[in-house]
């Protein structure tokens, strides 16, 4: 059941981690600032394909979980369920306000997270036949009013995110992205996989300690606190409490 779709998946999940990195070390040079312009696709390649992995990745989780309806844990392997459970995660960590749970956040209002129906819809748009459409597809649909409009909100969550401004999402993706890396280092290649250090590095990067705590705390209610992986996002929180609560 997973085997056909665990390549495509980690394949994705490893190009967006990659391209997480290099967004953390140069999100200050607004390469994702695009102000709406998104039929350009050429022009702004590195928003354009930022969006691209994003949406690649969860184009594949969304047609992994048509195939895999349903896992049975009492006949499922361990590591079944636990590709269940880290996919249900990064889909969490884009679309439940629960993230911003003791900041100002107005919930009905998709700025700084995604509808799940949306995020769905946008997953309808851009798979075709079981498969992700490709990249150069996606510049079509970029340039298509009606289906631009459609995916505008995956778009607009990118456009011009930075680790500076007022808004909340720069967490969310922080939040995404610790999950995803102790997703790759589950279930990939030991030349895939991130340090503790590096763990610790991504998540001194969240503005709001808020954040950190509401993701520990979901940990659990996401299946997760017992994954081996998982354990370094948690030491990484942890490090951070107790730092800002030092003399």
């Amino acid at each position: 059941m997973i085997g056909q779709f665990h390549g495509r998946i980690l394949l994705a999940a490893e190009h967006l981690n990659h391209r997480l990195w290099n967004l953390q070390e140069n999100q200050s040079k607004g390469w994702l600032s695009v102000n709406g312009s998104y039929d350009n696709p050429v022009k702004h390649y590195y928003f354009t394909t930022t969006t691209y992995r994003f949406l690649f990745l969860i184009g594949c989780i969304r047609l992994f979980e048509s195939e895999a309806l349903f896992i049975d844990s009492r006949i499922a392997k361990g590591n079944e369920l636990s590709f269940l459970k880290f996919v249900k995660s990064l889909e969490w960590a884009l679309t439940d306000v629960a993230l911003f749970n003791g900041l100002s956040y107005d919930d009905f209002n998709e700025k700084d997270h995604l509808f799940t129906d949306n995020l769905r819809l946008i997953c309808e748009i851009c798979t075709k036949e079981q498969k992700v459409i490709s990249q150069e597809e996606f510049h079509i649909c970029l340039c298509e009013s009606d289906s631009q409009n459609k995916i505008t909100p995956l778009l607009s969550l990118f456009d011009g995110l930075c680790a500076d401004e007022e808004r909340l999402r720069w967490d969310r993706i922080v939040a995404f992205h610790l999950l995803l890396m102790a997703f790759v280092n589950t279930f990939g290649y030991d030349m895939q996989r991130s340090s503790p250090d590096q763990f610790k590095q991504i998540a001194k990067s969240i503005r709001h300690n808020e954040v950190l705590h509401n993701l520990d705390e979901w940990l659990q209610k996401l299946g997760l606190s017992n994954e081996k992986e998982v354990a370094h996002i948690s030491d990484a929180i942890k490090s951070i409490e107790g730092s800002a609560i030092s003399p």
